[in-house]
C-alpha cells in the first residue's frame, strides 16, 4: 500500500510521515552534542503552522461552483433535489483535498507563511524551551508544509556564542528549506552546531538537563 501511495503523495505534494529511524537518529545526535556542551537542543517538527481554514473553504467553494456550472450546462439530467447534496459533498471533498495537500502553500503568500511559522516557533519556544536553569535552550523548528526551518536560542546561548557562529548555523538551515526531504542536512547542521557549542557554551557546574532529546511534533 505504501508503495502504491508514494507516486500520489509526490504528485499532491504530501510529505510522507517521519519514520522512527529518523527520530532515533535525531535523539542520538542531540545526546552526542549535549555531552560536549552546556546547551540543550530541541527539534520540533510540525506538519504546518497556523490555520489555513480559509484556503480549505475557498478550494471547497470553487470546486462546488465548478460542479454547479457543469450540472447547469451538461446534457446529463440531475434531479433538482440531489443538487444541494452533491454540492455539499463536493465542498467537503474539496476542503479535505486542500487540507491534505500542497494547495495551501500554492494559494498563500510567502509573507503569510513566514509569519505563521515564526509565530508558531515563538510559541513552541516559550512553551517548553525557554527558562532552563542555565538559559541555554535552543529550539530548531521545522514546519513541513511551508518548507521553513527556524532556530531560536535562549539568552545564555546568545551571550556566549559569537554572532558569526550562530549566523552560520541559521544560514545552513535556510539552505535546507529548498530541499524536499532535508533530514540528512538537518542532522549535519545539528552536528556542526555542536562543534561551535562545545567551544563557546561549556558545561556549567551542577548542570541539570531538563529538556528531552527526542523530536517533538510528528
Amino acid at each position: 500500500m505504501k508503495r502504491f501511495l508514494t507516486p500520489f503523495r509526490s504528485w499532491l505534494g504530501i510529505a510522507p510521515p517521519l519514520d522512527l529511524e529518523f527520530a532515533n537518529r535525531v535523539e542520538c545526535v542531540i545526546e552526542h552534542v549535549e555531552a560536549g556542551c552546556g546547551a540543550e537542543i530541541v527539534l520540533a517538527v510540525e506538519p504546518w503552522s497556523g490555520s489555513y481554514r480559509d484556503i480549505n473553504y475557498l478550494v471547497g467553494a470553487v470546486c462546488s461552483f465548478g460542479v454547479l456550472i457543469v450540472i447547469l450546462h451538461s446534457h446529463i439530467e440531475v434531479h433538482p433535489d440531489w443538487i444541494p447534496l452533491e454540492l455539499i459533498l463536493v465542498f467537503v471533498l474539496g476542503s479535505a483535498l486542500a487540507h491534505r495537500t500542497v494547495l495551501r502553500r500554492w494559494l498563500t503568500t510567502t509573507s503569510r507563511r513566514e509569519r505563521q511559522v515564526q509565530d508558531a516557533a515563538k510559541i513552541a519556544f516559550l512553551d517548553g524551551v525557554i527558562g532552563t536553569p542555565a538559559r541555554t535552550g535552543i529550539l530548531i523548528f521545522w514546519s513541513r508544509l511551508e518548507q521553513r526551518i527556524l532556530a531560536i536560542a535562549d539568552r545564555g546561548v546568545e551571550r556566549q556564542m559569537p554572532g558569526e557562529c550562530w549566523a552560520k548555523f541559521l544560514f545552513e538551515l535556510r539552505q535546507l528549506q529548498s530541499v524536499a526531504e532535508p533530514q540528512e542536512g538537518l542532522l549535519k547542521a545539528i552536528q556542526d552546531l555542536g562543534t561551535h557549542l562545545s567551544r563557546h557554551v561549556p558545561i556549567p557546574a551542577k548542570h541539570v538537563r531538563v529538556l528531552p532529546n527526542r523530536p517533538r511534533g510528528e
